[in-house]
Parts: C-alpha cells; sequence; structure tokens
C-alpha cells in the first residue's frame, strides 16, 4: 500500500517539468553510458564469433543486435537477439553466377522476388556445383544445407524451416548446458534460455537467430539518394550504411502461399547503425517509446512492438531540425510522436524506413485494438508532463532513496561486465574456456573459476576501460551486491 510520503515523493516527480527526461537520465540512458554499452557488446560478438568457431568449426559470424547491440538496453531481464551469420553462403540479386573473391562461401543463392510479398524473398540454389565439400571444415552444415533443399518448377529452393546450423545443436556438455533449454522456434529465432543456478531468478535468454549475406545493393539505393531537408541522417552516416551487409532471415510472411520457401530481407546491421548515431536527446526519446509500448501498447496489441517504434522515431528524426530537440523541448516532441502513431494506428499505416513500399502495419491490427490503442494513446497524451510515471522501472525511482539508485545502477553494471569479462577472458584464453562453460562440477566450481581465473586477467588487462566498477570491487562486495539486487528486484525491468 501506498504511503503519504510516496504519493507525496511521486508527485514531486510527476509535476517536475523535466521529470521524464531526468528519469531516464538517472536510469542510464545516456549517451556516454550508451556508447560504452555498444563496446561491451561488440566485445561480446567478437568473443562469441571465437568461441563458436572453435566449438562447431562453422565459419560464422557472431552479432548482438535488438536492444542491448544498440546500446539500449539497460535493465537485466531483456532478451539479446544474437546473429549467427554463416560466411559459407551468398546470396544476390544478380542473375549469373557473380565473382566470388571470398573463398569462404561454398553455396550461392539467387534472391527470388517472384511471387512473394515485399520485404521477403525466395533462395534458389544458383547451381548445384557450388556445394563445395573439399578442404572445409563444416561438412555437416552443408550437408544438412542441400538436404534443406526443395524442388519447385525444376529448381531447387531452400526452406526456412529446417535445421542446418550446429550452432543451435542441444548437447548437455557442461553446466551451462545442463541449465539451458531451447524453447520453441518463433519467427526467425530460436530462444535459448539459461538459468543460472547461483543467482536464483536470473537467467540469460538468447534469441538466435541463423542469418545469410546478400549482394542486394539495390535494395538501400533509393534509402541513399532520397532528398532530406534537415541533418540526419548526415552524408557520412549514410554513406557508412551504404556499405554494411543486407542480410536475410528464415522466416515467411505468415499465411502466403510458399510461406516454408521465404526468407525475409534483414536491414538490421543499418538499423544498428542508426541508432549508434543517435545523440542523447535521441536516445531519451527511444527509450521513452520502447518503456511506453511495452507497458501500455503492446499488451491491448503485441504487433506494437519496438520495431515498430524505432521505424516511426527514424521517420520522425528524419523530418526535423535535431539541434531544435532540447531537454526543454523532450515532452513536446515525445507527445508529437504519440500523435504520429495514433494516426499511423488509425490508417494501420505505417512505411518501412528503410523499405518505404512496406507497410509495417498491414494486417497487424484488429479493428478492436486499433479502438482500444487509439483510446489508450489519447489517454497518454492527455496526462502530458507524467507520461512515464506508469512505467514500473520510472515508478520505481520514486521509492528509491539516492543510495538505493547507486545499488540498483552498480548491480546492473557488475552483472553485464561480469558476463562479458567471461566471454572475452574464454576468447582470448583457451585454457581457461573449458574450465568456465564444458565444466561439469558445481556451479560453485564454476564460480571460483571466474574468480580466482577472470577476474585477475580483467584487473591486469581491463580492456578498452570498460571494467572500472568490476574491478574496484572486492569479492565479498561483489557477492553482496549480487545477492542484494535479486531480493530487491534490481534486475527486474
Amino acid at each position: 500500500m501506498a504511503t503519504k510520503n510516496d504519493s507525496d515523493r511521486q508527485g514531486t516527480y510527476s509535476t517536475n517539468k523535466s521529470f521524464n527526461f531526468d528519469a531516464l537520465d538517472k536510469l542510464g540512458y545516456a549517451k556516454s553510458l550508451s556508447e560504452k554499452r555498444i563496446q561491451m557488446y561488440e566485445m561480446i560478438s567478437n568473443s562469441g564469433t571465437e568461441l563458436i568457431r572453435r566449438r562447431t568449426n562453422e565459419d560464422v559470424d557472431v552479432t548482438v543486435a535488438g536492444s542491448r547491440g544498440e546500446g539500449m538496453c539497460v535493465s537485466c531481464d531483456s532478451d539479446a537477439d544474437v546473429l549467427f551469420i554463416q560466411r559459407n553462403v551468398k546470396c544476390t540479386d544478380t542473375f549469373q553466377t557473380p565473382f566470388i573473391s571470398d573463398e569462404t562461401i561454398a553455396v550461392l543463392f539467387h534472391l527470388d522476388f517472384e511471387n512473394v510479398p515485399i520485404g521477403y524473398s525466395k533462395l534458389r540454389l544458383m547451381s548445384s556445383d557450388n556445394c563445395q565439400f573439399v578442404l572445409r571444415n563444416n561438412v555437416e552444415f552443408l550437408t544438412n544445407l542441400i538436404d534443406a533443399l526443395v524442388e519447385r518448377n525444376g529448381q531447387k529452393y531452400l526452406r526456412n524451416d529446417k535445421p542446418t546450423t550446429l550452432v543451435f545443436r542441444h548437447d548437455r556438455i557442461g553446466w551451462v548446458k545442463q541449465q539451458s533449454v531451447f524453447d520453441e522456434v518463433t519467427g526467425p529465432a530460436r530462444t535459448l534460455r539459461i538459468e543460472m543456478p547461483m543467482l536464483p531468478e536470473v537467467y540469460v535468454s538468447l534469441d538466435c537467430v541463423l542469418t545469410f549475406k546478400c549482394e542486394y545493393p539495390s535494395v538501400v539505393e533509393d534509402w541513399c539518394k532520397r532528398e532530406r531537408k534537415y541533418s540526419w541522417p548526415n552524408k557520412d552516416l549514410v554513406e557508412r550504411v551504404k556499405n554494411l551487409d543486407v542480410l536475410v532471415v528464415p522466416a515467411g510472411c505468415k499465411g502466403s502461399p510458399d510461406e516454408d520457401l521465404q526468407w525475409r530481407i534483414s536491414l538490421t546491421l543499418a538499423e544498428q547503425a542508426l541508432v549508434h548515431s543517435f545523440n542523447d536527446i535521441q536516445i531519451k526519446l527511444y527509450a521513452a517509446l520502447k518503456m511506453l509500448a511495452k507497458h501500455e501498447l503492446k499488451p491491448i496489441c503485441e504487433n506494437i512492438t519496438s520495431y515498430i517504434l524505432k521505424n516511426l522515431l527514424f521517420w520522425t528524426f528524419e523530418n526535423t531540425d535535431i539541434n531544435n530537440v532540447t531537454k526543454d523541448t523532450f515532452d513536446e516532441t515525445l507527445i508529437g510522436i504519440l500523435e504520429h502513431l495514433k494516426m499511423c494506428i488509425t490508417w494501420k499505416y505505417l512505411q518501412s524506413y528503410m523499405i518505404p513500399s512496406k507497410n509495417l502495419l498491414q494486417s497487424k491490427i484488429f479493428e478492436i485494438e486499433k479502438r482500444k490503442l487509439i483510446q489508450r494513446l489519447i489517454d497518454i497524451i492527455y496526462e502530458n508532463r507524467s507520461l512515464l510515471i506508469t512505467c514500473p522501472v520510472v515508478k520505481q525511482l520514486s521509492h528509491l532513496s539516492s543510495d538505493e539508485l547507486e545499488q540498483m545502477i552498480a548491480f546492473r553494471e557488475l552483472l553485464e561486465q561480469e558476463f562479458t569479462a567471461v566471454c572475452w577472458v574464454s576468447a582470448t584464453h583457451p585454457e581457461i574456456t573449458d574450465k568456465i562453460w564444458n565444466n561439469t562440477e558445481e556451479p560453485m566450481d564454476v564460480l571460483n573459476t571466474i574468480v580466482d581465473k577472470v577476474f585477475p586477467l580483467i584487473r591486469r588487462h581491463n580492456p578498452d576501460r570498460l571494467f572500472d566498477r568490476l574491478n574496484s570491487i572486492s569479492k565479498e562486495d561483489l557477492y553482496f551486491c549480487f545477492v542484494n539486487g535479486i531480493i530487491r528486484g534490481y534486475h527486474k525491468s
């Protein structure tokens, strides 16, 4: 039951003219902290690449995407989107077999856009002669790939629902695997949940997605050439996006013919680069919209996702003078974006930012959901300056003292730094890898290995100075921080 002091404190927060902005700042949504999180997940991506290649012998590049890869995740209970980019496969929109200088390419597919929805493609094998097994370490993957081919009208196409990669193999080697389970496939992802036996109620959830690179320059050409009135994205950013890989992921358009043969065109790397370019104000606007979508809109319609909000933001920033968006105009800008969202929901129409011919809301909202969404948005907009007060993580701030807030921030940073440290040491010191990941002893033995082997190496090297907080805390204080954080629920958003 809320006390009078709680109500008074909450009232003080909600009448503060910069309440929303300040709350987001306290929670860690600042440019400097976002950049640090980006560095950490780039380190995890590089370490994951090394570990996966060593374990499976597959030519795979690992990339942490989603809110974690964007540097936008400050809580511990958010899933991590992990792309496993297979380097032995390439897709192209050309009808002629291109010259391939990369000797890792073993199989070529043609992007077949005939009779598929916008934003999707079928993958047609260009030539069975391209399946080269000689001198390959990952014959099993290539064999699985060929087994996933089906014949249609004299051509061979790759199904999107057949297991091919060994990365998703669910063996039971080591305590980590004994504590993990693959959930059912949802969309292009297969979710791996790893329970942390030393930290009750804490688990790592990875949405694992197999992807292939595409030679498909035309998909971003129109975006690159688009006339822009304002400064975002600038020319350097446009050029950087132009040179990033286009991907395909194994997901067809639900209910369409040949759904099992369709692969969705993914511009995840381009979108991630755009988010990385955000300034402090843009980061906070993105965070605010993600919170409102999660706690206010998604319960009404599960298709109002952070991806929808991200595309809406991209359009807003392209058509706005970013220099005029300040702390003083933060609430006004946020309300304007929500008004735009209300209009999009009313018409059930929102253009994809990168592929404008694609309507992201097509067949996504039922009429009854539309009415409820519009009414909830009207209510949120009417509440004006206390927009975020109903979001649990923001509401929690009104009950935390400055010491408790520091404890929450420390808990979240230490948990993230510890996981990053384990990944980095495992990748750079192979002699320690088995002791951490393949250890079949008690979890406490693994924890002791981390404390006795990983922490000294981190303290000695502290790569990119990303582990300052971890280096400054004793083992006893670290244990207390984790136990206290779990008890107080600091791992929840």
